[in-house]
């Protein structure tokens, strides 16, 4: 399939550059999309002033219908993109055709298909998913519009390469008719309603459907200031379908489906006074569907609605504090007729602030806080409430024009509580602190450097005496530091530094208690051999250990149990002979080496060594101002005793090809 799609995109490739540019087709009765511009510079100057032209003027394209539909074909131009993408296992390939034509002023016509295969051969499984819209509009009047639209969308599975079919595949085709009206009634008062009807059918595993739709949505715009604009607006579809469920060709059983779903929402936005602005939304929606439900052999019918309502401010009053509050409440409730045990009702309310002020030069100060609490009801154990508070502040103050300073702080606090806690134990606090710092200092222009620091906090506690023994703390330390160093030449040398531990603390089953070191070190050379050609040098070296942990009398106590270093070295060379061009080489070993303990001794678990060579080509380019062409191709080969015998030699190649004829 993909050779065949290459082979014919590169035939029109070849004949849309050799082709006559569609500029000098004075006599075309009709232009493809994106000759606007052309066609107002003919009207602006319908004298024939211009060069090249006869006293009457070129007649504007697409002001008339074309003489023959040969000459209009003719000038249609489609916009074809091709993708091939080959990683490792896995190959893709996509197609896009676009036709937009503008056949007459008022008229337009669109046509549009997309292709994309993807198979695993590690997987044994190959996807397709295909689809092909078309659209013809209309323009009545500036007010007014109509439209008649097709799409179909067709996807399809196969668990096995091998075979000639899809395992599984899903349609589904849609028309429709729409019309829409547009329509500014005063100068501070707009209105829109737009409504379409059309017929839908889909098939999918062994259900089956097809009936109508129809949809409407309208909306009422008022603003008498420009300060203040308000919205209502309405929306709602309603869906009549007939299904059928088989089962080895077999009818089952058939129904007939009724969707229905209608939305209401209401949007005021009014900058009160200079500084101060105020927006309010509210939503009501509800949702009646209704579907086929196999296992059980009958109709499945669901009732949703739900509701919001929201009120933001911000606040801009002084040069020196911004700050904004906004309150927000969520409710929604679900039933089902054959499964009632999915029955729920979840409602949430929060209220959240933030505020920036600039205390003294130099200095930011943000600060954030919120409270939200959700209440969850369910024909289960799990029906509860959860508490979620955090309060953020972070500090940037800038030290001179060479260094700057950052803190951040951080409380969350989240509390779940379920209502039956005899049937449910998962009653629960989690508390999570944290605190960061940084500072970035540039003592010469062609050096940098940074020192951070973090420690958190986070703690769980179980409130029933079940749990209590997975009550937990976990602390983490970090420091890390990096600097950039330009030297001569412009070569580059820059080093990170990173160490942390982290701690975990059962309260009541010290014996769990666990200690997890980690050591970073990364070094990086840039060095530009020329003017198209630059190497990179880098080197990672990684340390942890692991093991259990304990304070007891005072007394801190690490009883190692594994250990793991790694070390990762790189060369990586790039030129860059023509321009769209470029060739790159990369060689990598890696070696990792575990060690555990028995009662005491270490002792070498297991090692690992890999290598990998690769190479890439790039090549982008492009002929005109209609077509594009890039090409990425990589060569892999990998050594190494973990490495998959299917990536020991692989290829990765990317081909993207698009022209606008």
């Amino acid at each position: 399939m993909g050779s065949s799609i290459l082979v014919v995109f590169m035939l029109l490739l070849a004949a849309a550059v050799v082709a006559q540019p569609a500029d000098s087709l004075d006599t075309a009765p009709g232009d493809s999309l994106g000759t606007d511009d052309r066609e107002e510079e003919y009207e602006d100057d319908e004298e024939g002033e211009g060069p090249g032209r006869s006293g009457r003027g070129r007649r504007a394209a697409g002001d008339s219908l074309p003489d023959t539909w040969a000459s209009w074909l003719l000038n249609t131009r489609p916009d074809i993109q091709l993708k091939i993408d080959r990683r490792k296992d896995v190959t893709s390939w996509d197609t896009k055709i676009n036709v937009n034509r503008r056949v007459s002023s008022k008229l337009r016509f669109n046509l549009g298909a997309t292709l994309h295969t993807q198979e695993n051969t590690t997987l044994n499984r190959s996807d397709s998913n295909d689809g092909t819209s078309a659209s013809l509009k209309y323009q009545l009047s500036e007010d007014i519009g109509f439209s008649l639209r097709y799409n179909s969308t067709v996807a399809g599975y196969r668990y096995n390469l091998k075979r000639a079919e899809p395992a599984e595949r899903r349609r589904r085709q849609n028309v429709s008719v729409s019309a829409d009206f547009d329509k500014q009634l005063t100068s501070v008062l707009s209105f829109r309603l737009g409504t379409s009807a059309g017929t839908t059918q889909n098939s999918y595993a062994s259900v089956s459907n097809k009936g109508s739709q129809q949809d409407i949505a309208t909306s009422l715009s008022y603003s008498p200031v420009e300060d203040l604009k308000a919205s209502v607006s309405y929306n709602a579809k309603r869906l009549l379908l007939d299904s059928q469920v088989d089962s080895s060709g077999t009818s089952v059983f058939t129904s007939k489906d009724r969707t229905f779903s209608q939305d209401l929402s209401l949007s005021v936005k009014y900058d009160m006074l200079p500084g101060i602005k105020i927006s309010m939304d509210a939503s009501q929606t509800d949702n009646k569907k209704q579907n086929p439900d196999p296992t059980r052999k009958d109709q499945e019918t669901e009732n949703k609605t739900s509701r919001r309502a929201g009120v933001s401010t911000s606040f801009d009053l002084v040069k020196w504090a911004t700050w904004s509050l906004s309150v927000n409440f969520r409710e929604s409730q679900a039933k089902f007729r054959l499964q009632s045990n999915r029955d729920n009702a979840i409602s949430s309310s929060s209220l959240k602030g933030s505020a920036k002020v600039l205390p003294w030069r130099g200095a930011t100060v943000n600060l954030g806080g919120a409270r939200e609490i959700t209440r969850r009801e369910y024909d289960t154990p799990d029906t509860g409430h959860d508490t979620h508070k955090s309060l953020s502040l972070k500090l940037s103050q800038g030290l001179g024009r060479k260094t700057d300073m950052n803190l951040t702080a951080l409380v969350d606090l989240v509390s779940v509580f379920y209502d039956n806690t005899d049937e449910n134990p998962k009653d629960r606090d989690r508390l999570n602190r944290r605190i960061s710092s940084s500072l970035s200092h540039e003592p010469w222009e062609n050096v940098k450097t940074r020192l951070a620091g973090e420690f958190s906090e986070d703690k769980t506690i179980y409130i029933g005496e079940e749990r209590s023994a997975n009550n937990r703390t976990n602390r983490k330390y970090r420091l890390s530091g990096d600097y950039d160093l330009t030297t001569y030449y412009d070569i580059t040398v820059s080093q990170k530094y990173d160490i942390s531990a982290v701690y975990s603390f059962y309260d009541y089953n010290e014996s769990n208690n666990t200690l997890v070191r980690n050591s970073n070190v990364t070094t990086r050379f840039k060095v530009p051999l020329a003017s198209k050609i630059n190497m990179n040098v880098n080197h990672g070296y990684q340390f942890q250990d692991q093991g259990n942990y304990s304070e007891e009398g005072g007394k801190r106590l690490y009883a190692r149990s594994s250990e793991k270093e790694t070390h990762t070295m790189s060369l990586i060379c790039r030129y860059t002979p023509l321009k769209g061009v470029s060739v790159t080489a990369k060689q990598t070993y890696r070696t990792q080496r575990n060690w555990g303990y028995d009662e005491g001794q270490k002792y070498l678990d297991y090692e690992i060594a890999t290598s990998d060579i690769s190479g890439r080509i790039n090549f982008s380019c492009t002929i005109g101002e209609r077509t594009k062409i890039s090409l990425k191709f990589d060569q892999n080969l990998r050594e190494g005793s973990n490495v998959n015998k299917a990536f020991k030699n692989y290829r990765n190649i990317e081909l993207e090809a698009s022209h606008a004829f």
